[in-house]
């Protein structure tokens, strides 16, 4: 019988999702005992955005709270949103990220607020 590769809603994929959601990933990855702050994690998710080629940091906010990461700003396109959402996946301790981002149109222009 020829190889066939597990399709992306195989019961495998799914149940690894379930599991990466759960605590007993965190136990397998060693960080149940001692998991990230989300300070610390915070700072790895803005080293990880600053290091990140092409992006504009000031135009991205990041919120972190029991270790779930919530991004808001805009990007200039779709691509380099999906890749930095998926990086920020990776990043250890993050569980869920929230992408609550746009995409900036090329008609849009981004007005700083004056001090006043």
């Amino acid at each position: 019988m020829p190889f066939q590769p597990r399709s992306q809603s195989s019961p495998v994929n799914k149940n690894f999702e379930k599991k990466r959601m759960s605590e007993e990933y965190y136990v397998e990855k060693g960080l149940a005992a001692n998991p990230p702050s989300d300070t610390r994690i915070q700072e790895c998710v803005w080293h990880f955005l600053k290091n990140f080629p092409g992006l504009d940091v000031a135009e991205i906010e990041v919120d972190v709270r029991d270790s779930n990461l919530t991004l808001l700003g805009t990007f200039p396109d779709e691509q380099m949103q999906g890749r930095v959402v998926h990086g920020l996946r990776g990043v250890q301790g993050v569980r869920h990220v929230r992408d609550r981002t746009r995409i900036l149109k090329k008609q849009e222009v981004i007005i700083p607020k004056s001090e006043s």
